[in-house]
């Protein structure tokens, strides 16, 4: 009897472990070896819509390749922006920030801009070069913030936030009014859970 407990055991361990699983990365080598690529269990986007979010994004659809973030950022786009909101009647850029991490990266990070840039579990780096997907993209808008604006890295010199002007949308970095904001990113630092 024991013994058939244990076949059972190990032949129950065997399939789990071939089952299909959809895998996000945070652009951190601690976090992924894989550095940026993801394992596609099920396609979550159609192709118009991974079309849509290329042309958007300026890349070829075959470079749309993490399905849940651009999924999450499809169905999110044009939500309108609401100070204090958190929902698709109206939301604000760190409460949108702050879904793509819990949804995407089973992350839990701090509720403002500024508690995001300043956690002690965030690397902050100017460099845009540097810039990975999945980044914090930091900025000042308001000047009597140091932080008052925070979004989410794409590629292609993009990144996806709620702002007062547009709402939920994909903006270019290089575009004067963001280039003149930009302060800093951040990357979260290896196997963070929560953010404080």
């Amino acid at each position: 009897m024991l013994k058939i407990i244990s076949y059972l055991t190990i032949i129950i361990f065997i399939i789990g472990g071939c089952s299909k699983k959809t895998y996000n990365t945070l652009p951190d080598n601690t976090l992924n070896e894989t550095d940026n690529k993801v394992i596609r269990g099920t396609t979550l986007l159609s192709e118009s819509e991974r079309k849509k979010i290329a042309s958007i994004v300026e890349v070829a659809p075959k470079k749309i390749v993490n399905d849940e973030l651009y999924a999450l950022i499809y169905k999110w786009l044009n939500v309108p922006y609401l100070y204090g909101g958190e929902d698709k009647y109206g939301i604000d850029c760190s409460a949108m920030t702050k879904i793509v991490f819990n949804d995407i990266y089973k992350i839990v990070l701090p509720r403002t801009s500024n508690q995001m840039f300043w956690s002690k579990n965030v690397n902050r780096f100017k460099k845009k070069r540097f810039l990975k997907e999945g980044d914090l993209v930091f900025f000042r808008i308001d000047k009597e913030k140091t932080i008052s604006h925070v979004g989410v890295y794409l590629q292609n010199n993009k990144f996806f936030s709620s702002n007062v002007t547009g709402g939920v949308q994909i903006a270019d970095l290089s575009s004067p009014y963001w280039a003149e904001r930009y302060i800093a990113s951040g990357r979260i630092k290896a196997k963070q859970n929560n953010i404080d």
